[in-house]
């Protein structure tokens, strides 16, 4: 806080001054002045925070310099100064306004409780004040809120009841009136050209996006709302006049702006849609679509950033055209046989063939889209797959990319991957019921074992069982268990002197003929010539 000592005698000036530690209150003596007249001109141009004057000065006194600046200064602290003689000014000053008065001779406990009560004052008031700053701003922002919710309604499409009401409901229920001539929808979309969750400086940018629609545009409107949804932002222009030619130079002004966010994202692009004037606003749903299908139309002009609403409709091919009955079923078929390579190959061949529509942006996006569903489709006959992922990850994909060529390169190696990953975990979800079979026969070779037995223990049906059990041992169930048997018997024939019989019975054979016949059979040797070789 600054403060300016006032009396005709400089001694009491510099007494003021040296009484107390002024730093201990947050204050300063910015000037000592002898003269009531020059105190006015220093109050008026440094705006000091706390003026201590005597009363009987020359030029004015203290009593019209308090009147005098009070009038002007509300927020200044007077503190007057004065002898026992000149007690009734100091009563008319206290009418007046001035924070309190000090009997000379000035005492220094005095003069600091005074400064004290002034600190403290001060401080509530600065308080105050940055509270009630903040609830300002809490308020606009809150009711800027309300009136964006209804541009939020109408683009997630929830506000159809909005079209049967009239500008007064709106005005209720949102705090806006939209009592323009003229509506406009813009929208701009941020390409980060890669898949990614939402963070902290994806948001950051596009806050620098709105904030900067805000600046360019709300200037021409009466009202101007604005929300980001997903990688938009999107606002709602509502304007007593119209002019095309200024709409296009604020937007190229912003356009200019918000491409600097390439500093932060190198890879980026931004595309900015421009729907037509609506001639009412309860057709917001189909101008907003409308605008959006313009914002696709940046395939056929990659080096474009502004894009205009079309009415005239899309061209008339059809999808069929370009993904064909026959490429649909060449597609299901290696999706279904999980041939990774051939799946990713096709979708490069048909992204190519695609992208000769590119004039047709909403044409693209139907072509796209087909492929995932057909990947969908395709996936459905896999076994044992726990979680695909879902339509709105793919259109998220589509959304993060500016050039059509990039989505059918992110395509390509999603499916391959997702196919190739797949076709890992199988093996492996495979090989675990081969292990478990495995070593329940090695355990129960010496018991009756059949298909029936094992397949249940591993949570297979005996068909199925069979034919992985095949597939990764190279042998049928049945030889694999002799094999087994085969080898126990070949162990104790050549490390025990157990007979022959009581080895069959151990490896799982009662009938002591087809045991040495099914020896013979895997070794060349009957059991008995077998032992000779070892002992």
């Amino acid at each position: 806080m600054k403060v300016l000592i006032v009396d005709d005698e400089r001694k009491v000036c510099q007494l003021i001054y040296h009484l107390v530690d002024w730093s201990e209150y947050g204050m300063e003596v910015a000037g000592m002045i002898n003269d009531g007249r020059e105190a006015y001109e220093f109050i008026r141009l440094e705006k000091p925070d706390i003026v201590i004057t005597d009363i009987r000065m020359p030029g004015l006194d203290g009593i019209e310099l308090v009147e005098k600046t009070l009038t002007e200064h509300r927020e200044i602290y007077f503190v007057i100064v004065s002898g026992y003689s000149q007690f009734e000014y100091a009563r008319q000053a206290v009418k007046l306004g001035v924070e309190d008065y000090l009997l000379k001779p000035i005492k220094k406990k005095e003069l600091q409780t005074v400064l004290g009560k002034i600190s403290s004052k001060y401080k509530k008031s600065y308080k105050d004040q940055a509270e009630t700053e903040i609830l300002k701003t809490e308020l606009m922002q809150t009711r800027e809120k309300i009136k964006n919710n209804l541009l939020m309604a109408m683009v997630l499409n929830s506000g159809d009841e909005i079209r049967n009401w009239d500008k007064e409901e709106i005005r209720r229920r949102y705090g806006c009136t939209l009592n323009g001539r003229y509506h406009c929808f813009i929208i701009v979309h941020f390409f980060e050209n890669a898949i990614t969750e939402s963070d902290d400086e994806h948001k950051f940018v596009l806050e620098k996006i709105q904030k900067t629609l805000r600046e360019k545009l709300e200037p021409m409107c009466l009202e101007f709302l604005s929300i980001i949804h997903g990688e938009e932002v999107v606002c709602l222009l509502d304007m007593q006049e119209y002019s095309d030619e200024v709409l296009c130079q604020q937007l190229n002004k912003a356009k200019n702006e918000i491409s600097m966010i390439r500093e932060i994202f190198p890879a980026s692009n931004i595309a900015i849609g421009v729907s037509a004037l609506l001639e009412k606003l309860a057709d917001y749903k189909a101008s907003l679509e409308r605008t959006r299908a313009a914002l696709l139309n940046r395939f056929a002009d990659e080096e474009r950033v502004i894009f205009r609403e079309k009415r005239d409709g899309q061209g008339k091919t059809e999808i069929s055209e370009i993904i064909t009955p026959n490429n649909r079923k060449k597609f299901l078929s290696q999706i279904e046989l999980q041939d990774a390579e051939a799946v990713g190959d096709m979708v490069q061949e048909s992204g190519q063939k695609i992208a000769r529509y590119g004039y047709d942006g909403k044409l693209l996006y139907e072509c796209y889209m087909e492929m995932v569903e057909l990947f969908m489709m395709g996936i459905k006959g896999y076994s044992h797959l726990e979680k695909a992922p879902q339509a709105d990850y793919y259109k998220k994909a589509f959304a993060s990319f500016y050039k059509y060529a990039d989505i059918v390169d992110w395509l390509d190696i999603e499916l391959r991957t997702f196919i190739a990953r797949y076709v890992e975990k199988q093996k492996d979800v495979e090989a675990k019921p081969i292990r478990l079979a495995k070593q329940y026969i090695t355990e129960h070779y010496s018991k009756t074992i059949n298909l029936e037995t094992v397949s249940s223990y591993v949570g297979l049906n005996p068909a199925y069982f069979s034919s992985v059990f095949k597939k990764a041992t190279n042998q049928n169930f049945n030889d694999y268990v002799t094999e087994v048997r085969m080898e126990n018997a070949r162990l104790m024939l050549s490390h025990t002197s157990k007979d022959v019989t009581d080895i069959a019975e151990e490896v799982g054979y009662s009938d002591i003929k087809y045991f040495s016949k099914l020896f013979k059979k895997n070794t060349g040797l009957t059991p008995s010539e077998y032992r000779k070789l070892y002992l």
